[in-house]
């Protein structure tokens, strides 16, 4: 990557804490007061929030079994009061799956697969979240980690994104696969046409990055058009790294 690459990366890295991400929504004029988990796995993050951010509440959906058990020990005092932890996967649609653990069991790292093609005898329950019962009358923040299936997380949530305000989502390639890559543009388009800008992205030429992504309506329009900027400037950077998704396909 070229030194302006890197300075421009610089500035548009995505808030990767917690305190820095509240940090930044509070410099949008962005308040959230509930938050909605896809991998719940990161408790040390869910603990702050509760503690340190006053989130009043947390929808937590977790497919690996350990992962979840942890998570709820960890957050044991404020299980059905302020935290919920369900052992689902969000995806497009309510069905039966396989698990395949890309680490360890336990560390949160799974993905979720046909039954035939999964290798696996351990099974998880998707649900679409706009099928699960969130009665909430604030905005809200979500925050994905869904190894690579956020566009299937997001399928299933058009209805819920109303009552969202901001999404940070956690990309990850196991495989860097064309598919994978180009799947993630899908989101980003698919985000627009329901109303929401990215505000900062670091998608690394790696396996790993994070996107923030803010209701528009929320900003001023000074705001908003430094998102447009920051959006542009993302994508462009990305097409650089993976020039190849950009090509026509030939027949």
């Amino acid at each position: 990557m070229s030194y302006l690459s890197q300075r421009v990366y610089s500035m548009l890295e995505c808030p990767h804490s917690v305190s820095n991400l509240f940090e930044t929504l509070d410099y949008l004029g962005i308040r959230a007061d509930w938050v909605i988990e896809a991998g719940c796995h990161n408790v040390s993050d869910s603990k702050e929030m509760i503690e340190d951010f006053e989130i009043r509440r947390i929808y937590g959906f977790e497919p690996d079994s350990f992962a979840r058990l942890a998570a709820e020990k960890t957050l044991e005092k404020y299980l059905d009061t302020r935290v919920s932890i369900s052992p689902f996967a969000l995806m497009k649609e309510n069905a039966i799956f396989g698990v395949t653990y890309i680490g360890d069991p336990g560390s949160g790292c799974t993905q979720v697969g046909d039954l035939s093609n999964s290798g696996s005898k351990d099974l998880v329950r998707s649900i679409r979240l706009d099928d699960f019962e969130i009665n909430e009358k604030t905005l809200g923040l979500m925050w994905i980690d869904a190894e690579g299936a956020a566009t299937d997380v997001i399928l299933g949530e058009i209805e819920t994104l109303k009552s969202i305000a901001a999404l940070k989502i956690e990309v990850e390639f196991h495989d860097m696969s064309t598919a994978r890559i180009a799947n993630f543009r899908t989101v980003i388009k698919l985000l627009k046409t329901q109303g929401f800008c990215i505000w900062k992205g670091d998608i690394q030429p790696g396996f790993f990055g994070d996107i923030l992504f803010v209701r528009s309506s929320l900003l001023p329009i000074r705001l908003r058009l430094i998102s447009i900027l920051n959006s542009l400037l993302l994508i462009s950077l990305h097409s650089c790294i993976y020039p190849s998704i950009n090509k026509p396909s030939r027949t």
